[in-house]
């Protein structure tokens, strides 16, 4: 199933200063073309910022080395003839915390696929999509710890992927509790799917 995927990868480093990235790469041409941009401007943006750093301390310092660093990668959880699905986190040192960015990719069509490609207009979905989560959370097994459950109630599950299984929702990135994640079975929301999608999701 994986025929046709593969690993990109961008490195830099000097004495100070230094970045990496992998991201996916499949033959769809439009695909990898999001993929360059997304990855072309964490680059530059890397690259603006060692480039100060590289201006403000000239001299060989043992204490600076490989001090500013960046790190990027890509994480596929679904990919089919038809989709590929996952996420990019970036991450950097003089940063905090991480960018976060999910991708469900209709690779016949050539262009993302957002919530109001997957559900019917008509139907309260996201109404459902809170309603279990809410329920699904109770269910974790940190959710007896009140710092996890002031977390997990405040947080937004406002990133998805495509599984083959069904819909994961996914909250941002947190130090102490790491991404946490609640799937959707297609079998639960197939009243919402449109049918497009449904034929889409048939290999």
């Amino acid at each position: 199933p994986f025929e046709g995927l593969t690993i990109g990868c961008v490195e830099y480093a000097d004495y100070a200063t230094g970045y990496d990235i992998t991201f996916p790469k499949t033959t769809n041409a439009a695909f990898n073309n999001q993929m360059d941009e997304e990855t072309n401007a964490w680059i530059k943006a890397c690259r603006k910022h060692l480039l100060k750093v590289k201006k403000q301390n000239t001299s060989a310092n043992p204490k600076m080395r490989a001090t500013e660093r960046g790190f990027a990668w890509g994480e596929v959880e679904y990919f089919s003839k038809n989709v590929i699905s996952g996420f990019m986190t970036f991450s950097n040192t003089w940063t905090p915390g991480q960018k976060l960015i999910a991708f469900n990719f209709d690779l016949n069509n050539d262009h993302m696929l957002y919530l109001e490609d997957i559900f019917k207009n008509k139907k309260d979905y996201q109404k459902y999509i809170r309603n279990y989560i809410k329920k699904q959370i109770k269910k974790h097994q940190l959710y007896s710890d009140p710092d996890f459950k002031k977390w997990i109630k405040k947080s937004k599950f406002s990133y998805f992927t495509i599984r083959k299984d069904g819909i994961c929702f996914s909250t941002k990135y947190s130090m102490l509790y790491g991404r946490q994640s609640v799937t959707i079975p297609f079998q639960q929301l197939q009243p919402f799917l449109k049918k497009s999608f449904i034929t889409m999701m048939v290999e």
